[in-house]
């Protein structure tokens, strides 16, 4: 791998929480005016505007095929937009057997269901195109803080602010297996193509590697200068891009653990990130409400 290239640099997308659309072509925005907004990751333009409820937006998340949008509130309250108008279609008002303050949402590889994390330490899952719930999973003992599906949907990773990770079987709703080594709170999580492989990271400054199959972990990927807030892996599986409070993004090697790159640019910090296969990028998102490709060989 070549040293990676800036090849643009997009201004526009305002906001403290994002989230990519699986194709890279959007992303969603929350701002702390409640004001969400679906960007063109091509040239920083707004697509479409939504105003939020009254309570603060806790996250965001962006339906596979990009058509959707769910947003979460410290109210327990779930709304889902339509991407293309703005148009809320679903309100989700949770009773007191809700979830308590939405921190974190995830969708499922196949669009129909997505996931739920709560300060109460509950996860629930809904089927996305009506909006009931279908599941809650017990087990958390605090604020859940990351999601993430694996690509054919059976497990579910969650990630908590005690630095413990769980997987989850999503079609019996039990626990599988519980990862610690996070010294603080998780604040992401990925799972790659094919399953095999966890990639984890937090408020302790480390991209960890995990053994989705025993639990077993397998790296600590140590470089970043503060949290770090997002991680991927390539479709390949064989490198993990992380992003974090230091304003960069880092390339690492799956295998060996190495260091490959690091990107610089951002002038706050990095909360999302994607890698084009087939553009042979990374694409940043940082709260300097700028979006960064970085051209990869």
């Amino acid at each position: 791998m070549t040293e990676p290239k800036e090849k643009e640099i997009i201004k526009g997308p305002d906001g403290f929480v994002a989230a990519f659309a699986v194709d890279g072509k959007t992303i969603v925005t929350a701002n702390v005016d409640n004001q969400i907004q679906v960007w063109d990751t091509k040239t920083g333009k707004s697509l479409v505007k939504m105003q939020g409820g009254m309570a603060p937006v806790g996250a965001v998340a962006m339906a596979p095929d990009g058509g959707r949008v769910a947003v979460g509130y410290s109210d327990n309250s779930i709304q889902i937009f339509e991407s293309a108008n703005g148009r809320n279609t679903i309100g989700i008002g949770m009773g007191t057997n809700g979830p308590k303050g939405v921190r974190c949402l995830a969708y499922a590889p196949d669009g129909g269901s997505f996931a739920c994390g709560n300060n109460d330490g509950r996860v629930h899952l809904f089927d996305a195109a009506k909006g009931i719930q279908t599941m809650v999973l017990n087990g958390n003992k605090t604020v859940i803080t990351a999601l993430a599906f694996s690509n054919d949907g059976k497990t579910l990773v969650t990630g908590g602010e005690d630095g413990v990770v769980h997987l989850w079987d999503t079609t019996k709703g039990q626990e599988m297996r519980k990862l610690e080594g996070h010294g603080k709170a998780v604040r992401a999580v990925a799972v790659s193509a094919d399953g095999k492989t966890i990639a984890t990271c937090g408020d302790d400054a480390t991209v960890r590697l995990w053994d989705a199959g025993d639990g077993k972990q397998l790296q600590t990927l140590e470089g970043h200068k503060g949290a770090v807030h997002a991680v991927a892996f390539t479709p390949d599986g064989k490198t993990v891009v992380s992003g974090g409070a230091d304003q960069t993004a880092h390339l690492w090697d799956v295998a060996t653990g190495k260091m490959l790159h690091v990107l610089k640019g951002h002038t706050d910090a990095v909360r999302a990130l994607r890698y084009s296969a087939e553009a042979k990028a990374v694409t940043t998102w940082g709260v300097d409400k700028t979006l960064r490709v970085w051209e990869i060989k």
